[in-house]
């Protein structure tokens, strides 16, 4: 009986160690994910094309495609500077981006 005693202290206190770990490990805090505006996809927004018309002078599609284009482009530049900097504030690890 009395070798009985100290193997069943053992077995005991393992399980109670055991189940304490389980239980720790669930309940810790996650970390809170990261907010990202959705400020860069406004940026990305695609630009009208203006309609063909029949008899329109050439030299002014020509201008109205070129200011398109210029448009186009800057929302793609502004749309990548914002990601930029939403990437590296994040990289920072601040979590909160605006």
């Amino acid at each position: 009986m009395r070798n009985r005693i100290p193997a069943t202290l053992a077995a005991l206190l393992l399980a109670t160690t055991c189940g304490a770990c389980s239980t720790l490990v669930s309940e810790r805090p996650q970390p809170a994910p990261p907010r990202v505006p959705d400020d860069c996809k406004a940026l990305g927004k695609p630009v009208p094309l203006p309609a063909p018309r029949e008899g329109a002078d050439l030299g002014v599609i020509a201008a109205q495609n070129r200011a398109i284009a210029v448009t186009a482009n800057r929302r793609i530049v502004g749309r990548d500077r914002c990601e930029a900097k939403t990437r590296a504030a994040l990289k920072g690890g601040s979590g909160n981006v605006r």
